[in-house]
């Protein structure tokens, strides 16, 4: 007690508890997991870095067996080779990928249409030119002028396949915009930029930006703060082990159904696939991680998708 007839009262933590507990009903088993797809992948990188053999060497232990990476650039065959030999790299220490030289200029629209199909590739990835490397606005320039003009060959593959099968096809044998969907679906493609404020011109729903640069500058940072640091770093770069995955929300929701799952709830689900759920994305908006309102339940659409670390090999879902 204390003086003027004032009461003082101490809580402890566990005495009140600072977010109270919900209670939610059992999500239910979640929906099985989706065929995967194990079909090999064709990989088209765009450009040149010193440290290609690097690259070539991290991308052979994620990838299926008999895949392709096609390197575009504007060094000669021999080029690349002599890069190679100076590195102590060969073609033949990668078992699960097979390399495809083209020598083409990444800016030239003649030469990437006459040179590559890009309908048959799954990804890409287009990396800032060891050449423009003195310059962070000249490196992310060429860049951005890369992704742009391959998503405009894209567009413009796409409205030929719709306008072709408007011709062939007898009225009312099939749905266009579904085929239009199917057959002319984007490819991701992993752009590579050395500024982040770069990232809103090459950011969309299958452009996917790469800082390289503040990428390395943070995890040079946390490991000069905390050396422990370097295990959870090269757990988490590592080809096996637990990694980040961005799946599907059919995989843990089932969304032809429109059901209304709180995050907890998809937590739930996430763990009896040995999945940690940290983020969603709705839609092509912004990812959420840790969101604040985790109790509360939303209808999950088939375009979602949420991020979660495992362990099991969670790629292709």
């Amino acid at each position: 007690g204390g003086g003027g007839g004032e009461n003082w009262k101490f809580l402890s933590s566990r005495q009140q508890p600072r977010h109270p507990r919900v209670a939610l009903p059992a999500p239910g088993p979640p929906p099985p997991l989706p065929a995967k797809s194990h079909a090999p992948e064709r990989v088209l990188f765009l450009g040149w870095r010193r440290d290609m053999d690097a690259l070539l060497l991290a991308l052979d232990e994620f990838v299926p067996r008999k895949s392709q990476v096609w390197l575009y650039a504007p060094l000669t065959v021999e080029e690349r080779e002599k890069v190679f030999k100076d590195e102590d790299f060969s073609p033949s220490m990668l078992e699960n990928l097979e390399i495809v030289h083209v020598v083409g200029l990444t800016l030239s629209r003649r030469q990437l249409q006459k040179k590559l199909r890009l309908d048959t590739f799954t990804s890409a990835v287009v990396l800032g030119e060891e050449s423009l490397e003195h310059s962070m606005l000249l490196a992310d320039t060429n860049v951005i002028a890369t992704v742009l003009l391959l998503r405009d060959l894209q567009m413009r593959r796409r409205i030929t396949a719709a306008a072709n099968a408007s011709v062939w096809a007898p009225p009312g044998s099939l749905d266009l915009e579904e085929m239009f969907k199917a057959q002319t679906a984007y490819f991701p493609v992993v752009a590579e930029v050395l500024d982040p404020r770069t990232s809103r011109l090459v950011g969309g729903s299958y452009n996917i930006p790469l800082y390289s640069n503040d990428i390395i500058s943070r995890s040079l940072a946390m490991l000069s703060e905390q050396r422990q640091n370097a295990s959870i770093l090269g757990t988490l770069f590592a080809a096996k082990g637990a990694s980040l995955y961005m799946v599907r929300a059919r995989c843990f929701v089932f969304v032809d159904r429109r059901e209304r799952l709180s995050f907890f709830q998809v937590a739930a689900r996430a763990r009896s696939h040995s999945a940690l759920l940290i983020g969603y994305r709705v839609g092509e908006q912004s990812v959420v991680l840790n969101p604040p309102q985790k109790h509360e339940a939303r209808a999950w659409a088939a375009e979602d998708t949420f991020v979660v670390l495992s362990d099991q090999d969670l790629m292709g879902y």
